[in-house]
């Protein structure tokens, strides 16, 4: 499958749009360059890539952060009918920021009130709350840092008093080590593991005599009800080759059991929380990602945080852009000149208390819910009108009228 880039995309004449989107569009960037220009816009596949198969249709084409951004016209059309508040905003541009734009894109843009209706109360409304829950979320990976990747062994449990210990420490505790432990899964109790020692292994590769096996605190004192102790220390050191509770290398990805002789007797159970171990890992490699994705600049604002100053702001410029547009005054994008733009910054900046933005929040979710209910806008987006004005669109393009 064909996919274009953006310079054969403009190279091909296939640009239908091209504008400045993010928070230098809303007035909202941060001085000295420290915020990235982003750009959206609206392209169009060849018709050999429409019709037919579509084999080699794209709907979209963007870099790896998803900072810079095209839309083919299909997918474009399919976002604005679900009032999807990027495409919305893509329609109220003002010159400023447009840095390409084709004549059936003006004519596009000329109805852009007819994408005005109800129906932008979710995704406005209902984005900016799960922002709000996420950005205040203590789990948030730049407060919460996941950077080093445990090892199956530290999710082992075994019984100890009325509770439980790590396997790591409770074998630390008595001077013995995983790789010379052997696990027997146990029926009927899932992740539930019978723990065997290889004293023989551990006494030939730790002791040359039993003075020193007398020196080994923990180790003697876990080993001192045994009867005849000097003779068994004697006659105890043939290995029996036990695997280990895990691979030793750091690299372990689960428990591992091991054939056990007959007779032998277990030093203890241990349960294997796997799910925990998973979770995890899934943390681990989201947060890597994010290391290398984030952004530095924003990262510093926010590290001594519990919420993310930028996510805040912008949900709170969400929401009083849904109130605007159901109060019928339309779709303002730059805060400069509606007049709020000083008051974001400074909330991105976290120069209020959370406990104010928050009240803040709550009061403006019930404005907008309070103007919702009186708006004078239709209830749906008319769909025909929407499939209309894409099927002129194409044709004018493809030259099929």
């Amino acid at each position: 499958m064909k996919k274009f880039s953006f310079k054969e995309v403009e190279d091909s004449e296939l640009l239908l749009y091209k504008y400045i989107r993010g928070s230098h569009l809303y007035g909202l960037n941060l001085p000295n360059g420290a915020s990235d220009i982003d750009t959206g816009g609206v392209y169009y596949e060849p018709i050999e890539h429409v019709i037919g198969l579509g084999l080699d249709y794209s709907d979209e084409i963007s870099d790896d952060k998803h900072d810079n951004v095209i839309y083919e016209l299909q997918k474009f059309f399919n976002l604005l009918r679900t009032s999807n508040p990027t495409m919305l905003e893509s329609l109220f541009v003002d010159d400023e920021h447009v840095i390409f734009e084709h004549p059936v894109m003006e004519e596009i843009r000329k109805h852009r009130n007819s994408f005005l209706s109800k129906e932008l109360y979710k995704p406005f409304v209902g984005y900016a709350e799960s922002q709000i829950k996420k950005a205040t979320g203590l789990h948030k990976l730049c407060v919460n840092p996941v950077t080093e990747r445990k090892e199956p062994l530290d999710f082992c449990f075994t019984p100890y008093k009325q509770g439980s210990a790590c396997m790591r420490n409770w074998l630390a505790a008595r001077g013995l080590e995983q790789k010379f432990c052997g696990l027997v899964s146990l029926n009927n109790m899932p992740d539930c593991y019978g723990v065997y020692y290889d004293f023989g292994a551990h006494n030939k590769a730790k002791y040359k005599n039993y003075e020193d096996f007398l020196n080994d605190e923990k180790y003697f004192a876990f080993c001192s009800g045994i009867e005849c102790l000097e003779d068994w220390f004697n006659n105890t050191k043939t290995p029996i080759g036990y695997r280990g509770i895990v691979k030793g290398d750091g690299t372990a990805d689960d428990v591992r059991c091991s054939s056990i002789p007959k007779g032998e007797e277990p030093i203890c159970v241990m349960t294997y929380n796997k799910d925990g171990f998973t979770q995890h890992c899934n943390k681990y490699h989201q947060y890597q990602e994010w290391v290398q994705k984030r952004n530095k600049v924003r990262y510093e604002e926010n590290k001594e945080k519990t919420w993310d100053g930028k996510n805040i702001m912008h949900c709170l410029r969400l929401l009083t852009m849904a109130q605007e547009i159901f109060e019928g005054k339309g779709v303002c994008l730059n805060r400069k000149l509606a007049g709020d733009a000083e008051f974001f910054l400074k909330v991105r900046n976290h120069e209020f208390e959370y406990q104010y933005i928050s009240e803040l929040l709550e009061k403006k979710l019930q404005d907008v819910n309070k103007v919702y209910e009186n708006t004078n806008l239709p209830d749906k987006i008319d769909t025909n009108f929407i499939n209309e004005l894409l099927l002129n669109t194409r044709k004018k393009l493809y030259n099929l009228n």
